[in-house]
């Protein structure tokens, strides 16, 4: 293992960048897992709301048509047909018409359906359960006189929706004209119980699925405030929704911040089913997702913080080598390095280094000549021979004469020479060279005995 000083400046800075890029490499990890699992679970939970709105649609157009094929199955129904024609009340018809809805009634008790028929032309409303007089039979649904003359100004073979309430079930009521002969008509009014024609769910969160048509919210089964039900449905946003022709399209309300899913029922040209999807919960389903990471979040980082361990010492030895190699060529390592760090402390004793050298060289440069001069006295005189010159036969100096002259030539640049020219002019140039130097040397001794240039 790298035992790393105190001191170790440079050490520290490789940790400390190391961990910086770890932490860096694990957020953008964290980073990246969070938004595409916030992408995954904004698309599960939009798929899941188009999904509860499609099968909010998918129930209540059931219901819807298995009330209309009731409607149409009893408005041809023998009774029903003798009432409507009758001229005036006939008990007996009215008593087989109450059974006969009682009969049907019964046959879809789980569906919630109520089926009661107005002739207005006689003084007796027929329900499942009893006869009415008209004016009690209207006040139980809540509908005012005044209200009672608009319902009746707009039976037109069209249909009418309202809702009331018995015995704490809430109802959402069609009224629908059929013509006879003889311009006889009967109302047959049927009445949904609410909490049988939207799907259930949570009381806890603020969601809710409304009914629209283009003047407004015909009935809604909400937890949601009456005032932002009105908010979410004002005008411009019910004409909004009527004015694409998508069968689906979803809205963001930003005055709330939550999105409406609305898609066309298959049962009514005219309806829109709305949900009112519960705020986002992401936030906190990223808290929790956060809380059930944190053991795995740890674990990253303590093998991190081993792998940067291991990444630093192994780059960081060749530096430890240098470092110990020079230390004792300079006797304040470990304060240059304090004061620095490491690199720094490398590269100033380099230069250091570098700097003797340059300096030693000169010196050497200038010891060089004199040097040369005592070796050459020192041929002369046969100190550095091998045997003294006393001692050479005399056969061997037989050829000096007794005036001579010893000449060194050294060549500056012998090597650039040696590279340049072949061996032949380089032969040639070195005659040539004594040549020169004998000519001169005697020149010069003119006049005195003749030497001669060995």
């Amino acid at each position: 293992m790298l035992q790393i000083k105190k001191g170790s400046v440079f050490y520290r800075r490789l940790v400390i960048a190391f961990l910086f890029i770890v932490l860096i490499y694990t957020l953008g990890v964290i980073g990246v897992f969070f938004y595409k699992n916030h992408e995954i679970t904004t698309l599960e939970q939009h798929s899941q709301q188009v999904k509860f709105v499609e099968q909010a649609r998918d129930q209540i157009d059931t219901r819807l048509k298995v009330g209309i094929n009731l409607l149409n199955q009893l408005k041809m129904n023998e009774y029903i047909v003798q009432h409507a024609l009758a001229a005036k009340d006939d008990y007996y018809t009215i008593t087989k018409v109450l059974f006969e809805l009682r009969k049907y009634i019964n046959g879809f008790t789980d569906f919630g359906y109520r089926i009661d028929i107005v002739n207005p032309d006689s003084e007796l409303v027929i329900t499942p359960f009893a006869t009415l007089d008209p004016a009690r039979y209207f006040a139980e649904l809540g509908i005012s006189q005044k209200r009672i003359e608009a319902i009746d100004s707009r039976f037109g073979g069209t249909e009418f929706l309202t809702t009331f309430s018995i015995k704490n079930n809430e109802f959402i009521t069609m009224v629908r004209k059929v013509n006879y002969q003889n311009g006889k008509k009967l109302y047959f009014i049927l009445s949904l119980v609410e909490e049988n024609l939207f799907p259930a769910f949570s009381p806890d969160k603020e969601e809710g699925i409304v009914i629209i048509d283009d003047q407004g919210v015909i009935t809604s089964r909400t937890s949601l405030p009456a005032e932002k039900l009105e908010q979410l449905f004002d005008p411009n946003a019910v004409r909004r929704f009527f004015d694409s022709n998508e069968s689906y399209i979803q809205y963001t309300a930003q005055n709330q911040n939550r999105n409406l899913h609305v898609i066309a029922s298959r049962q009514k040209a005219d309806w829109k089913v709305v949900y009112i999807a519960p705020r986002s919960e992401l936030p906190a389903q990223m808290r929790t997702m956060l809380l059930q990471t944190v053991p795995l979040y740890g674990l990253l980082m303590i093998a991190g913080l081993l792998l940067v361990i291991i990444m630093a010492n192994r780059t960081y030895r060749p530096i430890h080598k240098v470092v110990a190699a020079f230390r004792g060529y300079n006797q304040d390592t470990d304060q240059m390095i304090s004061d620095r760090d490491e690199l720094t402390y490398i590269q100033e004793t380099t230069v250091k280094i570098r700097t003797d050298n340059e300096k030693l060289a000169r010196k050497l440069k200038d010891f060089e000549v004199p040097l040369k001069v005592k070796l050459l006295r020192e041929l002369l005189s046969g100190l550095t021979l091998a045997k003294p010159l006393a001692e050479i036969p005399d056969y061997e100096r037989a050829n000096l004469p007794q005036l001579y002259c010893v000449v060194i030539m050294e060549y500056g640049n012998y090597t650039a020479l040696e590279e340049a020219l072949s061996q032949e002019l380089l032969h040639e140039l070195k005659r040539n060279v004594f040549v020169t130097v004998n000519d001169d040397s005697a020149s010069q001794s003119s006049g005195r005995s003749a030497r001669n240039v060995i």
